[in-house]
């Protein structure tokens, strides 16, 4: 039950309302409805802003969810969105309370559609217009800007266009290769350099055969055959006993844009991993100039029997509450048991409800596509992830 705040007046008399409460040197009004819950129109639109303002300040509400907690007739709350979104001191604040929600986007998106006219427009994201998009357009604009890194945006949603990020890198660290993550510890900088040179000689294009790959002060080799493209997969296991896989493609024919390419999957999976899905194998580190990935680990826990394509999408929820639609028709050795064993998604979102509902990981994320309805596709900055057919499996 909510206490509201009892304020004692000059007289010495107590009164609930008019409640004020110095926020950054400014005074916030306790929302209108809380002294009188029945009102119900001529609401005058600075009022509202007041109430929401409050929810934000003092009642420490994203600001998505301050807008929802507001309780008004349909017409009025349609002029304070447009209000907040046209505003530049409140519009940014408002986007970005929802991109930091990514799993409640569907959610969010139905309790505002219930909360304005049938018949508004706010919402349509096919009209470039609407105070919405403007809003998200100006939001994704500062964004990146003020990024100090590609691992910012990623996080953000997985479908930036590709030389828009190129761009970007180029502009905080000049002509250094695109790097998403780090290099992990028991890897290290030089090691990393001397794994990549030692691995390019067994790199093999088309269908690939097992090897026997050298040993290398100390680190361990085994290449994985499953895969059907010019991509390569090794994995890898540092003196100290941590396995990692890394994924080798032809630097000439990769892409952050393209079908099956490896950068368009660490675009994907460098978003996945930055909001600890469950469901998908963590992205350690990413090298553009040297078209080369590096993963945890993931046990092969093979799923008896084989499963449909249906199937499968069942049993990776986390990634449709994320946004993405694996559309990959093909192979079996792409996706494994999530269980307690699975060390490296120990840090993920929800990761006992994954054990219970008897969930899978995927290792193989190049071929999806990102659908949020309150990520709409400003074509200056995204760019469509491509549905191409391609595997590449570990």
């Amino acid at each position: 039950m909510f206490i509201y705040p009892v304020v004692t007046n000059t007289a010495g008399k107590s009164s609930i309302g008019n409640y004020k409460q110095n926020i950054n040197k400014s005074f916030i009004t306790t929302p209108n409805y809380m002294q009188n819950v029945n009102f119900r129109s001529n609401i005058p639109v600075s009022n509202l802003l007041n109430d929401y303002r409050w929810f934000i300040n003092c009642d420490r509400t994203p600001a998505i969810n301050a807008f929802l907690k507001i309780n008004a007739p349909k017409e009025e709350l349609e002029k304070l969105l447009k209000c907040i979104l046209e505003s530049t001191d409140t519009k940014f604040e408002f986007i970005e309370s929802i991109v930091t929600q990514p799993r409640e986007m569907d959610n969010l998106f139905g309790k505002i559609l219930d909360k304005l006219p049938k018949e508004t427009k706010f919402l349509n994201l096919y009209n470039s217009q609407n105070p919405y998009m403007s809003a998200y357009k100006d939001f994704a604009s500062k964004k990146l800007a003020e990024a100090n890194s590609i691992d910012e945006l990623l996080k953000i949603r997985p479908d930036w266009n590709g030389e828009i990020l190129l761009q970007k890198y180029k502009e905080l660290h000049g002509d250094k290769p695109l790097e998403l993550g780090e290099i992990p510890d028991n890897i290290g900088t030089t090691n990393y350099k001397k794994i990549i040179e030692h691995l390019k000689k067994y790199v093999q294009l088309g269908c690939k055969s097992e090897t026997k790959i050298d040993d290398l002060d100390g680190f361990k080799f085994k290449n994985i055959i499953d895969g059907k493209t010019e991509k390569n997969v090794f994995e890898v296991t540092s003196p100290t006993g941590h396995k990692y896989i890394v994924k080798v493609a032809n630097p000439q024919t990769n892409s952050l844009d393209g079908a099956s390419a490896l950068g368009t999957c660490c675009k994907i999976d460098m978003y996945l991993t930055s909001n600890k899905c469950r469901n998908s194998a963590p992205l350690k580190y990413y090298n553009h100039g040297d078209s080369v990935a590096i993963y945890d680990y993931i046990k092969h826990i093979e799923v008896e029997p084989p499963l449909s394509m249906y199937d499968r999408s069942r049993r990776i929820p986390d990634l449709y509450e994320l946004g993405l639609n694996p559309n990959d028709t093909i192979g079996v050795n792409n996706y494994f048991t999530l269980d307690s064993t699975q060390y490296a998604m120990r840090d993920t979102y929800n990761l006992k409800q994954g054990i219970l509902g008897k969930e899978l990981i995927s290792v193989d994320n190049d071929h999806c596509t990102y659908d949020k309805k309150l990520s709409p596709k400003i074509y200056e900055y995204f760019h469509y992830l491509p549905n191409g057919i391609g595997n590449m499996f570990f």
